[in-house]
């Protein structure tokens, strides 16, 4: 929020707070500058969710987190085509290797997950025995 609201000191362009809140209606590239503030809405509704995780439910909730990777994506994409930052060599390279962290991460995460027997269900002669 604080990286938006300093927009409207910008000396180059006129940013207002609904400029800011609201995606795609800035005067600098919407379309990029939209993914920003599109992933901060995002990020603030998961981030709120915690709480809520009850009312929710699990796989509701967890879905929503899966919304995370949805906004990485659209920050990395804000970071590289908003700025004047975005063709420099080192900001690329640090935004690769912010990247390839996430995928090597969500790779490991996601061969432990298939690593997992799956739950078992209860077999049959366990419900007779309890019968």
């Amino acid at each position: 929020l604080i990286h938006g609201l300093l927009l409207m000191f910008d000396d180059y362009f006129t940013y207002t707070l609904a400029d800011i809140l609201v995606p795609f209606t800035g005067p600098y590239r919407p379309e990029v500058v939209g993914l920003g503030t599109l992933s901060f809405w995002l990020l603030l509704i998961i981030s709120l969710s915690f709480p809520l995780k009850k009312w929710l439910g699990h796989k509701n909730w967890k879905l929503l987190h899966y919304a995370s990777y949805l906004a990485f994506g659209m920050v990395t994409v804000h970071g590289l085509f908003s700025g004047t930052d975005g063709g420099l060599l080192g900001f690329r390279l640090l935004i690769a290797l912010g990247v390839g962290i996430v995928l090597l991460l969500l790779g490991l995460r996601m061969k432990k997950d298939n690593a997992k027997p799956a739950k078992a269900t209860r077999s049959a002669s366990s419900r007779r025995a309890r019968s």
